[in-house]
Parts: C-alpha cells; sequence; structure tokens
C-alpha cells in the first residue's frame, strides 16, 4: 500500500498484523517473524525468576522495543544493527545486574565474557 503526502511524498501507515490481513488478502503469514521477542522474552523470565525488580527494568522494556523494531520487515538493515546493538547491550547489563545463578562462580562467569568478548574483537 502507498499512501502519498504533500507534494508527493510517502508516508508510512502502522497497522496491527490482524487489521492489515483483513485489510489485504494474500499477504504472506509471519513473514518477517524471527521470534526474537519469543527469544528476548523469555531470557527476562529467566532473569525475572532471580531479580523480578531487574526483568521488569526500563533497561528490560528497551530490549523489548529493540527486539520489536528488529522484526520490523520495514526497517534497514543500518536501522535493526542499531537496534542489535543496543540489544546486546541492553541484555549484557541486565545480567549484570541479575544476581548469578545458584552455584555458578561469578568471577569464571565474568572471565569467559571477556575472553569471548576478546575473541570477538580478534575476529574485525
Amino acid at each position: 500500500m502507498s499512501v502519498f503526502g504533500k507534494f508527493g511524498s510517502r508516508v508510512m501507515v502502522e497497522m496491527s498484523a490482524t487489521t492489515a490481513g483483513q485489510l489485504f488478502t494474500g499477504l504472506p503469514e509471519n513473514s518477517s517473524h524471527t521470534r526474537l521477542v519469543e527469544a528476548i522474552e523469555n531470557d527476562l523470565d529467566e532473569i525475572r525468576r532471580r531479580a523480578p525488580e531487574v526483568a521488569d527494568s526500563a533497561i528490560a522494556a528497551s530490549a523489548i522495543a529493540m527486539a520489536t523494531e528488529m522484526e520490523n520487515p520495514y526497517n534497514s538493515a543500518t536501522s535493526k544493527s542499531m537496534c542489535a546493538r543496543v540489544l546486546i547491550d541492553s541484555l549484557d547489563r541486565l545480567r549484570e545486574l541479575a544476581p548469578a545463578p545458584e552455584g555458578a562462580d561469578r568471577l569464571d562467569d565474568l572471565s569467559s565474557r571477556r575472553q569471548a568478548r576478546l575473541a570477538g574483537s580478534a575476529k574485525t
């Protein structure tokens, strides 16, 4: 659907998938759905078991918002890559704020994350 604004400029109209499905027939079902939002919600559920206040924080809400933006098929690859960086940083911060799972050694966890980060930067 194209909607043209003043001077022939384009306008994007947002609506729910249900409404779009009712208005436009023949649209592929969940064609851009990556299950990212569900994965983030699962991660937050795990954090919620250890620290409910962390899982219900603004950082957690922004993580879900970033995942939602990444699933939007009309967002550019550049936008999605920026959202991915913020999402990864948000999840890292949430995991830092939540207490470690029982039986986990926090120092080992930090050490392994540091090694993974260094390995990732060595590739670039």
